[in-house]
């Protein structure tokens, strides 16, 4: 199992502040990496780092390290609202020590390349099914509740009542509307990739590629972040309780849209940049 380790605290993603320094057999790495999902359980840290190199110049680099490797220290320091159990703790890099074949260089640093590109849309696509799996589950269990409780006295179901039907059927329009667009995009994703041999992908192509990627992400996660609200308002109070699994997955959906690539504020940058035919390039 791999941990992939991008975010920093006080940077991007394409201007990691964690380096490699050269050394005798191997490098040097140091630095400091949050949102360390599965660390605890890894057997490796995939990173993103800094490497100055004497002619080439600054370098965006990928580089595997073991868990177990000395100077690898995972802070078990994970305390957020949600995702309680993704382990997503920070994990601090002194000194440590991977030989020459552990490292590969990807890019100038802060540009982007097309396997930069083509991993992180790989890698974030799934995700946000993930987020889309959260609303589905809410779905499911507001759609048992409600045919299947009673109450008043005339022990009418939920089901029965207008406004829940009202919100059931929003919720299903929601659903449908994600579902479409998340398949249309992957169907597209697809496509693209069976028709440009990896290596020889016009940067300009992926850039139009990532753009829709970047609406449906944005669609989608909050599409199901607006579910789960609707499911715990048709719930009622119980809902709200921490023994109701509604509670997890209204604190976990709200993730969704922080998973990078982007976050919200940098979406809209990034969309925009390549529709007005801009370099999307972030601000370090």
């Amino acid at each position: 199992m791999t941990c992939s380790l991008a975010t920093e605290t006080g940077t991007d993603m394409l201007h990691p502040l964690t380096e490699a320094t050269k050394t005798d057999g191997g490098w040097l790495i140091n630095g400091q990496k949050s949102f360390g999902t599965l660390s605890p359980t890894a057997h490796l840290c995939e990173i993103t780092c800094r490497v100055r190199h004497p002619q080439r110049g600054e370098r965006l680099a990928q580089v595997r390290i073991p868990r177990e490797s000395p100077g690898l220290d995972i802070k078990n320091n994970w305390d957020a609202l949600g995702m309680r159990a993704s382990g997503s703790h920070d994990v601090v890099f002194t000194n440590c020590f991977i030989p020459d074949t552990a490292l590969v260089d990807v890019s100038p640093w802060g540009k982007w390349s097309e396997g930069w590109l083509v991993g992180l849309m790989a890698m974030t696509m799934g995700l946000v099914g993930a987020f889309l799996g959260i609303a589905e589950a809410a779905h499911d269990l507001t759609i048992e509740t409600v045919t299947t409780r009673r109450k008043g006295p005339g022990n009418r179901r939920a089901a029965e009542r207008y406004p829940i039907q009202h919100t059931i059927a929003e919720i299903e329009i929601d659903l449908a509307a994600s579902h479409a667009m998340l398949e249309r995009t992957a169907t597209t994703t697809d496509t693209f990739f069976s028709l440009h041999p990896v290596g020889s992908v016009p940067l300009h192509a992926l850039h139009q590629l990532m753009k829709d990627f970047q609406c449906t992400k944005w669609v989608v996660t909050r599409k199901a972040i607006e579910i789960v609200d609707r499911a715990l308002t048709v719930s009622g109070g119980a809902g709200y309780l921490s023994a109701h699994p509604l509670s997890r997955l209204y604190r976990d959906v709200r993730a969704g849209p922080f998973m990078q690539p982007f976050s919200p504020n940098e979406a809209f940058e990034y969309i925009g940049q390549v529709t007005l035919g801009l370099d999307p390039i972030l601000e370090a």
